[in-house]
């Protein structure tokens, strides 16, 4: 295989990021929210119904089935931890919905809510994509800064975990000298 050199210089143009018209409507239209977290909540408050045996009709006759409480308890528990995640997401990404949203006008604001309430059928495409871009800046900027932090938290524990294994080593170096 024979490799030609070219005197041509090729240019990517990469396209504007914005965000994605399905998790624009998913995780900040509050109406799919509050959907989402009312469903989450009844099927939580089902589970606890489940720890009571109920009769099944199968092939043999009918069968009672029951779930154990120790793994209903955990299971409900591990739920309840999940819906608490997502309440929190959802409070962040409301708060950075409120951001975007004062950079625009009152019309625009109203725009913008409506299409979010009517799921995307109502509403300025040309809008939407300015705000979908202006979404994932801010987005992608609180997300950085998240990691940041996570990143110099784990930093200092790193460093406070290697204060302490030299601590641990000085005292047993001492201790050893003193026996000696």
């Amino acid at each position: 295989m024979k490799l030609i050199r070219l005197n041509k210089s090729y240019n990517y143009v990469i396209e504007e990021l914005t965000m994605a018209e399905e998790i624009f409507l998913r995780d900040f239209s509050p109406v799919n929210i509050r959907m989402k977290i009312s469903y989450l909540t009844n099927q939580i408050n089902e589970m606890y119904y489940l720890s009571v045996s109920h009769p099944i009709p199968t092939n043999i006759g009918i069968v009672t089935i029951g779930c154990s409480v120790s793994d209903l308890a955990l299971w409900i528990i591990d739920q309840k931890n999940a819906l608490a995640r997502y309440k929190k997401r959802c409070d962040r990404n409301m708060k950075i919905l409120r951001q975007c949203l004062k950079r625009y006008t009152l019309e625009e604001q109203k725009e913008i809510k409506r299409y979010l309430a009517t799921e995307g059928r109502y509403g300025d495409i040309e809008l939407m994509k300015r705000v979908k871009k202006d979404l994932f800046q801010l987005s992608e900027y609180e997300r950085l800064k998240r990691h940041k932090a996570f990143k110099q938290q784990a930093l200092i524990e790193k460093y406070k975990h290697a204060e302490k294994i030299k601590r641990a080593l000085t005292l047993s170096r001492e201790s050893v000298y003193e026996t000696v």
